[in-house]
């Protein structure tokens, strides 16, 4: 996110410079010039969102990659240093909540992922929120019914996320509004 400020805090200054080479004509210095911008905006966008857990991060930058479109990423807090969960379950929970947050956000023209962790001395809270495409109806047990075709297939992520969280003591709660989808979990530390 720095760096994101930055390169836009510039970006008046760059654009004054490419007018400059692009009236004296001098296409190769030009070109020069977009291809390092290009370069930083990529590495910008390539850049590793960090929670404070290791399985955490290695999922929600692999499910991050699979996003087909530009969508707004936000990624607050940190993860307390020990999470009283099974590296396991760990996977399990936020690789099934990220894979259905890219698969709605990549039906989407403009998306957007907010991943926000706030730790206290007792409890611990999850709160992964995305872009929806209206709201979704929730069943007995508070979780969504399945959209998908292949409904005896689908569906079964969210089942293991609320078996997972509940095996650890927590707490899994679902809203979904015409615009958004959450999942909030509660965790004991």
């Amino acid at each position: 996110e720095d760096d994101t400020r930055r390169f836009r805090h510039d970006i008046e200054n760059h654009l004054l410079c490419l007018d400059e080479l692009a009236g004296q004509g001098d296409i190769a210095r030009l070109k020069q010039y977009l291809h390092n911008m290009s370069g930083q905006k990529k590495k910008i966008r390539n850049m590793l969102y960090t929670t404070g857990n290791t399985f955490v991060d290695v999922i929600l930058n692999d499910k991050i990659e699979q996003l087909e479109k530009e969508a707004t990423i936000t990624v607050r807090g940190i993860f307390p240093p020990k999470l009283n969960l099974l590296e396991m379950d760990i996977c399990t929970i936020f690789s099934n909540l990220f894979q259905n947050a890219v698969e709605e956000i990549n039906q989407q023209e403009e998306g957007w992922l907010k991943v926000v962790v706030q730790s206290g001395k007792q409890y611990t809270e999850i709160v992964i929120q995305n872009s929806a495409r209206g709201e979704i109806t929730l069943d007995k047990n508070g979780l969504p019914y399945t959209v998908k075709d292949n409904k005896k297939n689908h569906g079964l992520g969210l089942q293991n996320v609320k078996a997972a969280v509940e095996k650890n003591n927590g707490r899994l709660i679902i809203y979904s509004k015409r615009d958004s989808f959450e999942v909030k979990i509660q965790f004991h530390n």
